[in-house]
């Protein structure tokens, strides 16, 4: 598109030029002398080449009629033609202009549509008590792919705690990475995690207004190379007996 615009506009701005070059009043005032300057040559050689050199030499001297040269953009204004061409150009390079950026922006939107987009779509907390664990939080956290292309270089960062309130989350605290695998469109990634908890933070979950976190991040890149982040902090909300349904916490999610 850039290219063919480049060569229309190219060829616009040489038929502008060519018209100013062919119409401008010096160029009528040569031809007229010159036109005169023929009739009045007789048999005599040497005065014909004296009159000849004399006609074409728009600045000699002995010159009358001939005028000034003009620069372009006195040509441009003075002569209709020239003008209507050079109004011709400035229009065709705008109608350029708009075809590169509707161009780009509707390959960013076709970008945008095709690419991968990675996010939670489910999760719950349920409160456990087993031999080897002890009294913990298993927190379960289902992430999909809801774009139309794979995504790659994928990996995934999850943490959870307990914290006293829901103003208390805190940052993002460390944790250990999964190691890069591809996210398919369609595909679902299941993640599990353990948060182990004491006799009293587990009234406090039930009775007294503590919070349980889950944290995440994933990066990844989508077909085009071009690298994404999503961070997310869910925590639990509405109790079931031992389950928690976790609800999003706007303040701790952001993507790329």
């Amino acid at each position: 598109m850039l290219v063919r615009g480049a060569i229309l506009f190219a060829v616009i701005l040489a038929i502008c030029w060519g018209a100013i070059s062919q119409h401008s009043p010096q160029q009528w005032q040569t031809d007229k002398k010159q036109a005169e300057d023929q009739k009045s040559i007789g048999h005599n050689s040497q005065k014909q080449v004296a009159i000849g050199e004399q006609a074409n030499n728009p600045c000699n001297s002995k010159c009358r009629i001939c005028e000034p040269e003009k620069n372009w953009w006195e040509k441009t204004l003075t002569d209709p033609v020239a003008s209507f061409t050079g109004v011709l150009a400035l229009f065709t390079l705008g109608l350029i202009v708009v075809g590169v950026r509707q161009e780009f922006h509707l390959r960013d939107t076709a970008r945008k549509e095709l690419r991968a987009y990675i996010g939670v779509i489910q999760g719950s907390m349920v409160w456990t008590e087993r031999n080897n664990l002890g009294r913990h939080i298993d927190i379960h956290l289902r992430l999909e792919n809801t774009g139309k292309t794979m995504a790659k270089k994928a990996v995934l960062w999850v943490n959870g705690g307990v914290r006293k309130s829901k103003d208390s989350a805190g940052p993002f605290p460390e944790s250990k990475e999964t190691e890069e695998v591809v996210f398919m469109p369609g595909a679902y990634w299941n993640k599990h995690l353990n948060v182990s908890i004491t006799s009293e933070e587990l009234d406090k979950l039930m009775w007294g207004g503590w919070v349980v976190f889950a944290w995440g991040r994933i990066t990844y890149e989508d077909i085009y190379g071009k690298p994404h982040q999503t961070d997310f902090r869910f925590f639990n909300c509405e109790r079931r007996e031992a389950t928690w349904d976790v609800c999003p916490d706007g303040r701790g999610i952001s993507a790329t």
